[in-house]
Order: C-alpha cells, then structure tokens, then sequence
C-alpha cells in the first residue's frame, strides 16, 4: 500500500509546502503496477462469486470508460518541443523570442537553450510591451493552460506590430509579430 499511495501523498505534501500545484496525473504513474497487482488481487477473490465480478468489471469500465475515450480522441495534444523545434527552423538573425511561462519555465528552458537567438522566458506584459518597440520580429511562446493567457499581451502588440504568422499544437502557441510597416514580412 506504501507503493500505491507514495507518488500522491508526496505529491499533496510538496504541493502544499511549495504553496503551488504540483501534482499532475503524469507523477502517479509510479504507483500504477501497485494498483494493478491490488486490482488483479481483488479480482482473483472475486472469481468465485461471478455476479460479483461482473458488477466490479462494469464499475470499473464505466468508471475509466469516458476519460479513456476523451483522451483518446482529443484532436491534438499540446507539444512544447514541436512548438519549439518548428519556431528555431523560422527563426530569422535578429528574430526575438519571449516564453510566457509560469510554471512551465523550466520546460521552456530546456529546450530553448540550442537556439542561437535571444530569449527571454517569465518576462512581464508590461516589460514585452515596453521593448517591442525595439524588436522587428517577436515570437511570443505560451502554453496556454493552467491559466496562462495571452490575449491581453497580443492585443497590446497589435498597437506596434502585427501578427503574420501563429503557430497551435494543442494548447501550446506560437505567436510571430512583425513591427508595422516593416518591408520584410514575409
């Protein structure tokens, strides 16, 4: 039982000291092969009693049934390396990238770090703002979930610059803005 319920009671106790969620589904997975030998256990007592079994088979189907079912025919899942690896085959010489990221910005970190240009990860929309004027190409990057939202940032820079090209893998984007009256765009 320690194995089945390690992954989530230190999940709940580092969440709680961090004072930030970090406990997603992807960290339980170490306790899986405990669940399944639990389950196997309690089905192997059930195989005498046949109705019993059945009716723990349908709970459970019917219980992991439509997650199962969603997930698998999500249309697309977010991907923060393709996002990336697309973005560093556009990249122009001068070309300015920002991460908007809160806790993502390790993930971004890490596979920012081969691109030759200039990034800047966990920068304010006030500071973004402030610079792009600066910038004749911006990609602004973003993993849209867990409350990120980009859409007062990309209405600001609309002012100076205009958007000419957008990146979605799921909930991951990629926004490329060009300064305004910039002859280059492509």
């Amino acid at each position: 039982l320690t194995w089945l319920f390690s992954s989530l009671v230190f999940g709940i106790l580092a969440s709680v000291a961090m004072d930030q969620n970090i406990l997603y589904d992807r960290y339980l997975s170490g306790s899986i092969p405990a669940f399944l030998l639990l389950a196997a256990l309690g089905l192997r007592k059930l195989q005498f009693a046949k109705p019993l079994l059945l009716l723990a088979l349908l709970t459970t189907m019917a219980s992991f049934g439509p997650a199962l079912i969603s997930w698998l025919t999500s249309p697309e899942k977010s991907d923060v390396r393709a996002m990336i690896s697309d973005v560093s085959k556009q990249l122009h010489g001068r070309d300015q990238v920002v991460a908007v990221a809160d806790w993502q910005k390790h993930m971004f970190e890490y596979y920012l770090r081969n691109i030759e240009n200039d990034y800047y990860i966990n920068v304010s929309d006030e500071a973004i703002v402030r610079s792009a004027p600066g910038f004749d190409r911006l990609w602004i990057l973003a993993a849209e979930f867990e409350g990120v939202d980009t859409s007062k940032l990309r209405a600001q820079m609309a002012l100076t610059h205009e958007l000419i090209h957008s990146l979605e893998y799921g909930e991951c984007r990629a926004y490329l803005f060009q300064r305004k009256g910039d002859p280059s765009a492509e």
